[in-house]
Order: C-alpha cells, then sequence, then structure tokens
C-alpha cells in the first residue's frame, strides 16, 4: 500500500495514462529511485568491507540490508557471496572457511 508521496504522485496521474505494471514501475522508480541513487546503492554493495569490531553476523545482517535497499541489484548468489566474503577481515573469513569445510567462495547455498 502506497502512502505519503508515493500515493500522491500515484493520485496525481490521469487515469488512464499508465496501463501496464511494468510503465508504473518504471514511472515509480524514475522518480524515487534515479539512476544516480541506484548506482550509487550498488557501489556500497561492491565496496562492503567488515567494520572495525563487528561481528560475522552483524555484518551479514548489514551486507543484507543493503542488497535490499538496492531494489534490482541483479547480483547471483554467487556473486554475493564472493562481494561480501571480500569485504570481510581476514581472520573472519579464515574462521568462515574452516566452519565451512572449505572456501566461503564456492558455497552456493545462501539465503539473502
Amino acid at each position: 500500500m502506497l502512502t505519503g508521496r508515493e500515493k500522491d504522485m500515484l493520485d496525481t496521474l490521469p487515469s488512464g495514462t499508465i496501463e501496464p505494471w511494468d510503465q508504473l514501475k518504471r514511472e515509480f522508480l524514475d522518480r524515487y529511485f534515479p539512476t544516480t541513487k541506484y548506482l550509487a546503492r550498488k557501489n556500497e554493495i561492491s565496496s562492503f568491507k567488515q567494520q572495525e569490531g563487528e561481528v560475522p553476523y552483524d555484518a551479514w545482517e548489514r551486507f543484507k540490508l543493503l542488497l535490499k535497499r538496492c531494489h534490482d541489484h541483479k547480483l547471483s548468489e554467487m556473486d554475493i557471496m564472493q562481494v561480501f566474503t571480500t569485504g570481510l577481515k581476514s581472520d573472519t573469513r579464515m574462521l568462515l572457511d574452516a566452519y565451512a569445510g572449505g572456501t566461503m567462495k564456492i558455497k552456493t547455498n545462501v539465503k539473502v
């Protein structure tokens, strides 16, 4: 359900001007999620780094939030694991690799 500015935008469109869902989606994204915002959020994902003192669970939760905030990041599960594990501190990465029984970068059963 739309509220606030988003609902106002929809209400101001003349009746029957946008029929297919894809067209409405495009209009909405152009207005509230322009390319510059999309690219900035994609950059946040690709430059992800585990913060000092951040435990792996919190790093993963923060990374998932970055993914969620970028409506169509187009990353496969394998790409997601690659970016996430690359952004981890080396000691954390080694620990997760040990728990995984190999390198985390080759694991594909990731739940985002």
